[in-house]
Formats: C-alpha cells, structure tokens, sequence
C-alpha cells in the first residue's frame, strides 16, 4: 500500500510540475525607441533572449538623418541589433547632419584599430562627395562590399588613405570616381576604378553613357564592372584573359570584341569562352528566340538576366551547368531539349533533375505559385523579378533560402510558410526564420 501510495505521490507531483510549467507565463521584455526630444517613438515587447527588430520607419529631425540607436542618452556606439534581449531597454537616435560627409558614413573599426566605411545614408550634400581619409582620429583604411550601392552623388572622391575595397562596393553607384593620385593601390581614370597599374578594371559607373572602351592594360574585369550601366557599345581588347561573374548583367550595351583574343570567342553578340562550351553573356540578342549552341554544357551566372527582348530561350540536351540568377528578370520561355539529365521543367519554372532545387520561375508568372513538395532549397533569384506573383506558398520541406530570392516582386503579397516548416515561418504574409528573429522578406 505505501508503494502504491508513493508511486501515486510521485504522479501527482509530475502532473503539478507539468500544470505550473504549462502555466508559466512567457517572459517579455519591453524596448522603447525614443524621439530626439525624448517622447516616446515606438515600443514593442520581445521575448526573453530574442532579438528586436528596429522600427519601419525613422524618427524625424529636420536636416538631420538618422545614423542608428544607441543605448545611452550621451552614447555614440551604435546598437547592434543581433544582441539578446535580456531586459526592459531604451534606445535613443543617434541623429547626424546630411550635409555632412563624414558623419553619414557608417563605420566599421577593424582589429587594427581603423575604420572602414560599411554604408551610407542618404547624403544630401551636394554633387561632389569626399571620403574622408580618418574618423574622430582613426584612419579609414577599406571601403566594405556595397558599401556605395545605390549611392548618387556626381562624384565620389576616395582618398589615399584607402588600401582595400570589397566586391560590388560602387555596384550600381552612378557617381563618377575619382581616387587621389598618392593612393598606392587604386587608380580611376575618366571616372572608372581600376586597380594602380590598370591591369583590372573594377567598376563602371551606371551613369557612364555611349562607347566606351577598356584600356589596353587591363586584362581583368570585376564581377559586375558594367552592370545595369547606360553604355551602347564596350569595345573589349584581345588581351583580356579574365572576365567576372555578371560583368555584364543587366546591361544592354553592345559588345565588340577585337579579333585574337585567346580566351573568349563572340559570336551575333553573345559571349562564350574560347571552345563555346560556356555562354557567358547575351547581352544584345536581337532576336526574340535564342537557341543555344549544341556544343554549350555551361551557363554562366547571369547570362541571360533581364534579356528583356528574349522570348524563348532552348536549352541543349548538354547542358550541365546553369549558374546563379541566369535567367533573373528575363521574360523568355526556357524549352529543355528531349534527353537532358540534369534539369526539370515544370510549368514554365526550371528545377534540378530530382526537384530540390528551385532554380529560376519566369518574369512572367502570374498569380498565386505553391512551391513543389519536393524543393528543399530556392536557389539565389529563384523569384527575383517576378512582378506579377501576388502569393508564393513554401512547403514544410524548404530548408534554404538563395540571397535575392524574392527581389524585385513588387506585387508580392503574402508568403505562406507550412506550419511544419523547421527553418522558416511567415507572419502575415511576411517571411522570417523559424523563431521569428530575422526577418527574411517584407512583402
């Protein structure tokens, strides 16, 4: 009896246990963004340890923009918003002025105790805009990837102080740049940035008009050097040996290509590698169809992006590569030949052979698109420029999420996220990680 007794003792003390812990409420904390005169700007309640999102929209000072949040009224470190939130929490605007350079810069300070510049804010100084060689008596000494994405200034001026600058920093920047001549690792000339000895060029600005033509130097062109630019022609040397990832994307210039280069061929305006086993660019097809040559196995990343003119676009039974974002933004049909092993087509929208693998829906769909069962990852751009989407519905099985992969969907409504899903959840048509502390898309 008295084991019967404890044994039911012991039952009664886990349900209790259970029944309290069911009944506890979750712990949340509150944190309140103020205004410059310290009325209260927004508030939220996060949960214990999760992250907070800063709020849609920023405060308002009149010529000033605003740089960030800090937490102290006299602070001037900006708040990382990947910090756990642990307590109740008050954040202030770090406000600066927009005329001046310096200040709407945003910094990142290095192991070596410099600066680098990792973005901007909207500068509205004037036309010509300089980099200052050092911030409150640290050196600036790199520019960061993206750092001047976007930026529109007449003219950027970089300092000599600058030794490094990463991928796509002046990507569809329209300023031309200019780097002080006692720089010892760039050089620009006619507004272009190249490395000292003009042996790479890295970045054309988006503005640039009309011909242009690289220097015999150069026998490297960055990733994305002439993307989304205003030129009608690049004329390109036989020296050239080395041509990035999207140098041309988005772009509508014609390309000539002098005869005797060793490692390109061009042929009705396409570029291919020297054998024509890789297409790496159709930047000025002028035809609605395009077949690609029997003997291609490779597409490269972005050749076909935003071939606007392009209506159908046919794929060789050979083809065994196709790189990131070929096909983003381009309106063609994209017909697989009979026999291809490595790719699917269903619908319009191009898989991987066993349908993992999102890899590019058309421009042109339209409506609401429930994602296959089968797929555990989008690729990067999979929806990218898919205007006419309202509603994307992603299965419990997606795991993986591409960079880019819903850009450019300005009709998108709603993500919808099965309630199963481990990775990824959605929130009123907004797409987030599972716990809800990134958000991942905003319709």
């Amino acid at each position: 009896m008295t084991k019967k007794l404890l044994i039911l003792s012991t039952i009664c003390l886990i349900l209790t246990a259970i029944a309290c812990s069911a009944d506890t409420p979750t712990v949340r904390h509150t944190v309140t963004f103020l205004n410059a005169d310290d009325s209260v700007f927004h508030k939220i309640q996060v949960e214990d340890n999760q992250r907070v999102n800063p709020p849609r929209e920023d405060p308002i000072k009149a010529e000033y923009l605003l740089k960030g949040w800090t937490q102290s009224l006299e602070g001037t470190e900006l708040f990382d918003f990947a910090t756990p939130i642990k307590e109740d929490m008050t954040l202030f605007p770090i406000f600066v002025k927009e005329s001046d350079p310096e200040s709407t810069l945003v910094y990142m300070k290095k192991e070596d105790g410099t600066l680098s510049v990792k973005s901007y804010l909207n500068y509205r100084g004037g036309d010509v805009f300089t980099i200052p060689s050092s911030y409150e008596g640290m050196a600036i000494t790199s520019i960061e990837s993206e750092a001047f994405s976007y930026f529109n200034s007449v003219v950027i001026l970089i300092p000599e102080s600058i030794t490094s600058i990463g991928k796509n920093a002046f990507t569809l920047c329209s300023s031309l740049i200019i780097v002080d001549e006692g720089n010892a690792i760039y050089k620009s000339d006619k507004g272009v940035l190249f490395n000292k000895d003009m042996t790479k060029l890295i970045s054309c600005p988006i503005s640039k008009e009309g011909s242009y033509t690289v220097p015999d130097s150069v026998t490297a062109i960055s990733d994305y050097a002439f993307y989304r630019n205003s030129l009608t022609k690049i004329f390109l040397h036989k020296g050239i040996k080395e041509i990035g990832e999207g140098a041309f994307a988005y772009n509508y210039a014609q390309i000539i290509m002098e005869e005797g280069n060793t490692v390109y061929s061009l042929e009705d305006g396409v570029l291919f590698n020297k054998d024509k086993t890789t297409l790496i660019s159709c930047i000025n097809w002028g035809y609605p169809f395009y077949v690609v040559p029997e003997n291609v196995t490779s597409i490269a990343d972005y050749a076909f992006s935003y071939c606007e003119t392009l209506k159908e676009i046919r794929l060789p039974k050979g083809i065994s590569s196709i790189g990131e974002c070929a096909f983003t933004g381009c309106n063609a049909e994209i017909i697989l030949d009979d026999g291809t092993t490595e790719y699917s087509l269903i619908d319009g929208v191009l898989f991987n052979k066993d349908m993992t693998t999102l890899i590019s829906c058309p421009k042109t769909k339209e409506g609401s698109y429930i994602v296959p069962a089968t797929v555990t990852k989008l690729a990067d751009g999979a929806f990218l420029g898919c205007n006419n989407l309202k509603d994307i519905v992603l299965h419990a099985t997606l795991t993986e999420i591409g960079a880019s992969a819903f850009s450019d969907t300005g009709s998108l409504v709603s993500i919808i996220v099965d309630g199963g899903n481990n990775s990824f959840a959605s929130d009123n048509g907004v797409l987030f990680d599972k716990n809800k502390t990134i958000l991942i898309h905003y319709p």
